[in-house]
């Protein structure tokens, strides 16, 4: 396919979306989407979210899954597969639980109000198809671990990139500023001196510091 050429995914079925028509161009183009339930409800999807299959309907199915679970019981976790971690069990999820979730809303949700800045963003912010779906919060556990406390939440490096595994970690907020800091300097090579030159000034006062000190004692 030529440079630049989008592939028509019009009347292409998703799941219970039918693509009506495309809606911008761009690195990961958005398609118009109509549901099949009987609200018939329309939606815009990012291309890379239809193909790998993250939004499959307007939210229909999701709560039609939840309701479901309810009736027969499986919301104590027993018949749930995405539960049996523990982090989701009762009305109290836990903070890691709470982190992957509020990633998924971010580049996921049209309606979330941080979507713009991740999933809505160009190119957009994708999650790493491992940490989707009914295993997904199993493996996003087994690769980041537990969050630390309450002052830490997920970084991507550098602010960039995908949440996927080898880009994200457990930052603190003042983690997180330092390294917008770097990333910032490393486009202005004098300013990237500059604060490499202090931290240098920083080192060697330190030292100099810990000498007086030894010699004190």
């Amino acid at each position: 396919m030529p440079r630049g050429e989008i592939k028509d995914l019009s009347n292409r079925v998703f799941g219970r979306l039918t693509v009506i028509n495309l809606h911008s161009r761009g690195e990961n183009s958005s398609w118009f989407c109509e549901c099949s339930c009987p609200d018939r409800t329309r939606l815009v999807v990012f291309r890379c979210h239809l193909v790998q299959g993250c939004t499959k309907s307007c939210g229909c199915l999701k709560r039609e899954l939840s309701s479901e679970r309810l009736a027969t019981g499986s919301q104590s976790g027993l018949n749930h597969p995405g539960r049996k971690h523990g982090h989701a069990s009762g009305d109290h999820p836990t903070s890691t639980y709470v982190s992957h979730y509020a990633m998924k809303q971010r580049c996921l949700n049209p309606n979330n109000k941080k979507f713009r800045h991740y999933g809505g963003a160009n190119p957009p912010v994708v999650i790493a198809s491992r940490w989707l779906g009914e295993r997904g919060f199993e493996n996003f556990l087994a690769d980041l671990g537990k969050r630390p406390s309450p002052k830490h939440s997920l970084s991507r490096f550098l602010d960039m990139g995908n949440y996927e595994p080898g880009n994200v970690v457990w930052a603190t907020h003042a983690e997180q500023g330092m390294e917008r800091q770097l990333k910032n300097d490393a486009a202005d090579p004098k300013r990237l001196q500059k604060r490499l030159n202090k931290i240098r000034r920083a080192y060697y006062r330190t030292r100099k510091n810990r000498r007086s000190l030894r010699r004190a004692a």
